[in-house]
């Protein structure tokens, strides 16, 4: 007697998929100042992440407000020009520091999936819980880049 088994699924990056939707709504429930709500809307991914991909094959066609989503890899330490949300992968952690500090004050919102990147100055952090993904959210580093974050996205956050 043969027993017939489904065919494999193709793999999925469950993960890189949330993290994808997660950032396209971070970036809709969160408002930037007027000058910013001009040109493409651009995201930029440092280090190496399915994120990217997924950004690219769900939200690239989608607009924030009027404007055109552009996702961008990002491959040296990030020389922020003008960029509206940038996710920091977890193995550029050492790193975080001196982006943080070339982009103080400026309104962008930086997404980390580091344990301690909220201390450091990250605004969103991706976090693991009861073995789902959640984010925690620093409104006080949101406010430092101008950034207003809408209540709906302060509700769904974890909090401790």
């Amino acid at each position: 007697m043969a027993f017939q088994t489904e065919p494999k699924m193709k793999d999925t990056d469950t993960n890189a998929i949330l993290k994808a939707s997660y950032i396209y709504n971070f970036a809709k429930m969160i408002d930037w100042p007027e000058a910013e709500k001009s040109g493409n809307f651009i995201i930029g991914v440092y280090g190496n992440s399915n994120v990217y991909k997924e950004l690219i094959k769900k939200y690239a066609s989608k607009n924030i407000g009027n404007q055109q989503i552009e996702v961008k890899k990002l491959s040296d330490t990030p020389s922020v020009g003008k960029i509206h949300l940038l996710y920091i992968t977890k193995e550029k952690k050492g790193d975080i520091p001196v982006i943080l500090k070339s982009i103080k004050k400026k309104p962008v919102l930086v997404v980390t999936e580091n344990s301690g990147s909220l201390d450091e100055g990250s605004i969103i952090n991706f976090i693991i819980v009861d073995a789902n993904l959640n984010f925690e959210l620093n409104v006080e580093q949101a406010d430092k880049h101008d950034l207003i974050v809408g209540s709906r996205l302060k509700d769904l956050a974890y909090k401790k």
